[in-house]
């Protein structure tokens, strides 16, 4: 059953993390070495999942069994997939009657082999129960990246480029109404429009990434208008605008 996250209140959940710089990733060629032998439990997953990726876990909540099993998750790589991803997605993976439920910890980085997100779901939103969903902290991943290399396969960078403005997945940014736009301050105190159901991870998501950012010297400058054009949210100058 899907649930709705468009307000979820993550920065009330959210715990302190270490502040530590990290190097933004790009996609490099990669050696192949294959394994002298093939896990099944990893080429099953890979068989079976829609996206494979590498996501930190930036904060999680409780959800209905008081199991922190809801994770907001910046992708960090993909190994598997289009690039459709959101920046940042909801990693639900609440337990049942038969099952455990999954218990994140926020700073780990963990490789991820998921189904397809739950439909019109926004923020995305996948549903990562225990039973039958491969996902292992990065440190254990060894076996697996050498299956990916011994496929010719590479890592791709994640869907946001800080260094591209408003190179970020457009999923954030669409809209049918102009009610539906706000605009937060992104990477650097810049000023990025988006829609209203995403402010919180995106601020959140902005916050984390800035760190390994080296930010210029900037003046802050009024907060701009915004508006849906073209079924996206953009900035608009007011001085343009028909009063």
């Amino acid at each position: 059953m899907g649930m709705c996250f468009a307000s979820v209140g993550w920065a009330a959940e959210r715990q302190k993390l270490p502040k530590k710089k990290t190097t933004p990733t790009t996609a490099q060629p990669i050696e192949v070495t294959p394994p002298q032998s093939v896990d099944p439990a990893i080429s099953d997953a890979w068989t079976r999942s829609a996206y494979i990726f590498e996501g930190t876990v930036l904060t999680q909540k409780i959800d209905h069994y008081a199991f922190y099993s809801i994770a907001l998750v910046a992708i960090d790589g993909i190994w598997k997939g289009d690039l459709g991803l959101d920046p940042a997605v909801i990693l639900d993976g609440e337990g049942g009657p038969t099952y455990a439920a999954r218990v994140w910890e926020p700073g780990t980085v963990y490789l991820f082999y998921v189904d397809q997100p739950i439909p019109n779901s926004r923020p995305m939103t996948f549903e990562v129960k225990s039973a039958g969903r491969r996902i292992i902290s990065a440190q254990q991943a060894n076996a697996d990246i050498e299956y990916f290399k011994s496929q010719k396969l590479q890592r791709t960078p994640p869907p946001l480029s800080m260094d591209v403005k408003d190179a970020w997945g457009q999923r954030w940014k669409t809209c049918t109404h102009d009610d539906e736009c706000i605009v937060i301050l992104g990477p650097c105190r810049e000023w990025m429009a988006l829609h209203r159901d995403v402010k919180d991870i995106a601020e959140l998501y902005f916050a984390e990434r800035s760190r390994a950012m080296e930010c210029s010297d900037h003046t802050d400058t009024p907060q701009p208008s915004v508006a849906c054009q073209k079924q996206l949210c953009e900035m608009v100058n007011p001085s343009s605008e028909d009063r």
